[in-house]
């Protein structure tokens, strides 16, 4: 059987789809509440976390192991970061 989801698409990038709050709440499950950024352990919620993917475009871009709860401190350093480099390679799971 085949499964459905519909994803969000934001009107500036239609290729970009958001995970849905299921998938969010088992990636905050898989690593425990806790920011996936080295160096910072801060405690999050479903109301605090920001979740980045190590990679998109493909059929398990939203399972835990690729779906990374970041804080919104780490995650926008994340985002400013020059292209290739990235505080989730070597994350702590």
């Amino acid at each position: 059987m085949l499964e459905m989801r519909y994803y969000h698409q934001t009107a500036t990038n239609p290729y970009r789809t958001n995970a849905s709050k299921a998938d969010r709440r088992k990636s905050l499950e898989h690593y425990g509440y806790r920011c996936q950024a080295p160096g910072c352990n801060s405690a999050l919620t479903m109301d605090t976390a920001v979740f980045h993917h190590r990679r998109r475009g493909f059929s398990g871009q939203h399972e835990p192991e690729n779906l990374l709860p970041f804080c919104e401190s780490c995650h926008d350093k994340e985002h400013r970061l020059p292209a290739g480099k990235s505080l989730s390679k070597g994350s702590r799971k």
